[in-house]
């Protein structure tokens, strides 16, 4: 008999022939078992992870980013850059920091980075209870 054949531990029984792991086999069996696991958690995630949505900043203001478009802090209308886990755009005339880039980079499905220019890093959460 030549190829791989398991060895006997004491105490776990009958050694399996692994050159018999085709169809029908344990191995086969949970590599099935993974890709449907993978199959029904993998689309929640893809559909959730993005960063479009209603974030809250840590003074009170708050953004809304649908694709391109993005509702400031102080109300106006948009474009930016958008990409799946990251926006920025420049603040419109008339707001705080006008002029300045609001980059904003997701971390997780609740949490963002915001800086704007060279500024301090602030953490910004989803906001709860709107859309």
């Amino acid at each position: 008999m030549s190829g791989p054949v398991g060895k006997v531990k004491p105490g776990l029984g009958k050694p399996r022939d692994l050159r018999h792991s085709g169809p029908g086999s344990e191995a086969e069996d949970a590599m099935r078992q993974w890709i449907l696991a993978g199959a029904l958690v993998l689309p929640g995630l893809a559909v959730a992870d993005e960063i479009s949505g209603d974030w809250c900043g840590p003074e009170g203001g708050v953004i809304t980013i649908r694709g391109d478009r993005v509702t400031s802090p102080g109300g106006t209308v948009t474009d930016g850059l958008y990409s799946r886990h990251r926006y920025e755009f420049l603040i419109p005339e008339g707001e705080s920091d006008a002029g300045g880039w609001f980059v904003m980079r997701q971390v997780s499905e609740e949490q963002a980075v915001v800086r704007v220019d060279d500024g301090a890093a602030q953490t910004w959460t989803r906001c709860q209870g709107m859309s």
